[in-house]
């Protein structure tokens, strides 16, 4: 088979300007974008640096304004604060402070040229004596009172020296002192 020559001539341009208008908007359409994007990216850097400003100003004020006090608030707090310092401190040093005295020490003792010496019997027990028995440890349930010692009479001490009337009437005094807010202490 042979091949017939054709009729048509091809154009001896046709080649490499058609590979350039097919490649024209390939290349062209990249640097139209690169050339708005520039622009809009230096508008970027300008409203950047806008937008930095004031940021920095706003930070600036508020250090302006933290910086101010307020002395009410202030006071208040340190209201507080002190008392709850106080009230530390009273709780620590209240066993060292004395404020809570017996009624033994506010009284002064009166001085007696012949103190009379009592001897106080020893309490009982209230339930009762544990009394020898033969059962096991533990299992006593006798409750009954044992008999009550009688107490001794106290017999006053014998005087080392003579007292004087002015001394022995001191402690007649100081004794009914005593006898009266004993008396006055009861009836409270």
């Amino acid at each position: 088979v042979s091949s017939a020559p054709s009729s048509k001539k091809s154009d001896p341009n046709a080649g490499p300007i058609g590979v350039l208008v097919g490649a024209a908007p390939l290349v062209a359409l990249p640097v139209i974008a690169l050339a708005g994007f520039r622009n809009v990216a230096s508008g970027t850097l300008e409203r950047r640096e806008v937008i930095e400003k004031k940021i920095i100003a706003a930070n600036v004020k508020k250090v302006k304004k933290n910086t101010e006090v307020d002395t009410a608030s202030l006071f208040k707090a340190v209201g507080f604060l002190g008392a709850a310092g106080v009230a530390v401190a009273t709780v620590a040093f209240a066993p060292f402070s004395g404020l809570i005295e017996s009624a033994e020490t506010s009284a002064p003792a009166a001085k007696t040229a012949n103190p009379e010496v009592t001897k106080v019997a020893p309490k009982s027990n209230v339930v009762g004596t544990v009394k020898a028995s033969k059962a096991p440890k533990g299992y006593d349930m006798d409750v009954s009172e044992p008999k009550a010692a009688k107490p001794k009479a106290a017999k006053p001490a014998p005087a080392d020296k003579p007292v004087s009337k002015k001394a022995k009437a001191a402690a007649e005094k100081a004794a009914a002192e005593q006898a009266a807010a004993d008396a006055a202490a009861a009836e409270k």
